[in-house]
């Protein structure tokens, strides 16, 4: 399985008079935010490594032409595939809609375009994994 992302942050710093560590910070705290849901995804698929799970096709992400995303992983091998989950049907128009489901051993998840990280959200928070806490090393 190889899953790459390399997400892209810019942020404008208008009037930094901190000599360029505030605009770090910030650009630590973006960045921080923007990867916890994948960091939370590649902790959970290490927790199912060495079993049934890792063997095959288990979580595949792809880009739909509507566009969006569509996320899907099988949960068979993991103690997730005998929880319930209340689908999440959120069709509004534009680029906004989402829709999450398990169905046959898969959680599945659709959205638009800018919708890749809350499906992911969604799926972690049902398999019950934490983001991790970062800690802050910086004056305050």
């Amino acid at each position: 399985m190889t899953v790459t992302v390399r997400p892209s942050l810019a942020i404008m710093r208008f009037g930094d008079r901190s000599g360029g560590q505030l605009g770090s910070r910030i650009d630590e705290a973006v960045r921080d935010a923007a990867v916890t849901n994948l960091h939370r995804l590649e902790t959970w698929c290490s927790n199912q490594a060495g079993g049934l799970w890792d063997r095959g096709c288990a979580l595949r992400i792809e880009t739909l032409d509507d566009p969006g995303w569509r996320v899907s992983i099988d949960l068979r091998g993991t103690e997730l595939i005998a929880r319930s989950y209340d689908e999440l049907r959120d069709l509004c128009p534009g680029e906004g809609w989402m829709h999450c489901r398990v169905r046959n051993g898969y959680f599945e998840g659709c959205g638009g375009p800018f919708k890749l990280d809350e499906i992911l959200g969604h799926f972690l928070d049902w398999a019950g994994t934490e983001a991790p806490v970062a800690a802050w090393s910086g004056d305050e």
